[in-house]
């Protein structure tokens, strides 16, 4: 059970997506797609990997350009690893906060892993602390 406090720091909502195994019956084979499943309240910030910066990017020059985007998301349930989470939005105003630059959709983001964040005074889990990743396909 999340604590009122903790409740009241869920500033945004995010939108949960799932994979949905679908057989085509034209041609017998499986296909997937993601399907709107539900909403939850949460509050989410930038993850600074590799010390401190001014935003949630890690941009690497290899052989390729990599733009890397990391958040961590607090909620009062699990988040699984097999969901992707978009429409990041402010509860109140309804302003998308990660989006993409060039089309101005909503950014995608697979969730990495989740872990209980526990209350020491009495060793419930009072909510959860997950790490998402920019997906690479934003479709």
């Amino acid at each position: 059970m999340v604590s009122c406090l903790a409740a009241a720091a869920y500033i945004f909502k995010v939108d949960v997506w799932i994979e949905d195994d679908i057989i085509n019956l034209e041609t017998g084979e499986s296909e997937s797609k993601w399907v709107f499943d539900h909403t939850v309240n949460a509050y989410v910030f930038p993850y600074l990997d590799g010390g401190i910066r001014g935003a949630g990017t890690n941009e690497r020059y290899t052989e390729y350009y990599w733009n890397d985007e990391f958040l961590r998301i607090k909620t009062s349930k699990e988040l699984d690893k097999r969901w992707r989470n978009t429409n990041i939005r402010n509860k109140k105003t309804g302003k998308v906060i990660y989006q993409e630059r060039l089309n101005g959709l909503p950014t995608v983001y697979n969730v990495s892993g989740s872990a209980p964040v526990v209350n020491p005074l009495t060793g419930n889990i009072d909510e959860w602390l997950s790490t998402m990743e920019r997906a690479q396909i934003q479709s």
